[in-house]
């Protein structure tokens, strides 16, 4: 980290009457896109993440990471222990943005911790939104970033217009880096003309608070309270099915976390098909920032889902 990004965080934890212990910061752990850094204060340990990449846009990053902690921690009150970090503040730096959140010890999970996982994340969805949200729809009052890739959370009534409009435009910013790849768009275009026939049969969609990216490297167990926490979310008031997409992608979830969610939320018909809908979208993400070697998983899902609709 640079030492001005440093000294801006130090002065900011005083504004905030946190005094530090140390001008110092200790590097820890964090994903391939913010730089991660645990602060010692007077009040315990501080967690801090700052991006100085320009082209990401950090602050509006950190604002939705921010005001998705938020939601989280308010739909799971009545766990007695905190289901995510609590956000501390944010705001800009002379070069990006910062992200000021408790610090949790973490530690690995065992077949318990995902049994446990799989019932306060069941119990998340299962929330009333805030009386803020209320009456809105599908959406979340900000927008948030899916890694880098921003995410227009504009309110939608219906669940169905809300992801088609998600979906086209994923395709779209896949299309802009490759623009002569015509059978993605064909087959993006025909998926989404006759999104409605992936619900058929399926119950009342409600808008249930889903993380959004909620693969394995973003939960781990608390080891001070031996609780199950998530962290680095990118909320939405969602389909609840939507959330188990990634989760199913990457591994890192077994069949116990699986087994004991779906007594919480069983399977609709149509599950596994709207599965290949939601992973398709988390593909073509991965397609838009990494590049063509996720080309062949989102054609053949696109391929599969397009083959599926009615003539």
């Amino acid at each position: 980290m640079m030492m001005t990004a440093n000294s801006e965080v130090l002065r900011a934890l005083e504004l905030h009457v946190i005094k530090p212990n140390s001008t110092k910061s200790t590097e820890i752990g964090g994903g391939c896109v913010n730089g991660a850094y645990k602060y010692e204060t007077s009040d315990g340990p501080v967690f801090v993440k700052i991006n100085q990449n320009p082209a990401v846009d950090p602050l509006t990053m950190f604002v939705g990471e921010a005001a998705s902690l938020q939601h989280i921690l308010a739909a799971t009150t009545s766990y007695g222990a905190s289901f995510a970090p609590k956000p501390l503040f944010h705001g800009p730096l002379s070069k990006g943005a910062f992200l000021a959140t408790s610090y949790i010890p973490l530690t690995a999970p065992t077949k318990r911790h995902q049994v446990e996982l799989a019932r306060r994340l069941a119990t998340m969805h299962a929330s009333d939104p805030p009386p803020e949200c209320v009456g809105l729809g599908f959406g979340f009052p900000v927008p948030t970033m899916l890694g880098t890739t921003h995410q227009d959370n504009t309110w939608e009534l219906d669940w169905v217009s809300f992801y088609r409009r998600r979906f086209k435009a994923m395709i779209d910013k896949v299309l802009c880096n490759y623009r002569q790849d015509f059978e993605l768009q064909r087959l993006g275009d025909a998926v989404c003309a006759k999104m409605p026939e992936f619900f058929a049969g399926c119950d009342e969609i409600k808008p249930s608070l889903i993380h959004g990216d909620l693969w394995s490297g973003n939960w781990g167990v608390n080891s001070e309270t031996d609780l199950p926490v998530i962290f680095d979310p990118a909320c939405c008031y969602a389909h609840n099915e939507l959330e188990l997409s990634i989760m199913r992608m990457f591994g890192g979830f077994s069949s116990d976390f699986f087994d004991e969610y779906h007594k919480h939320f069983p399977k609709q018909p149509g599950f596994e098909r709207r599965q290949e809908l939601y992973q398709a979208y988390h593909y073509l993400n991965h397609m838009f920032l990494f590049g063509t070697g996720y080309r062949s998983s989102s054609m053949s899902l696109l391929r599969s889902l397009a083959q599926s609709l009615s003539s």
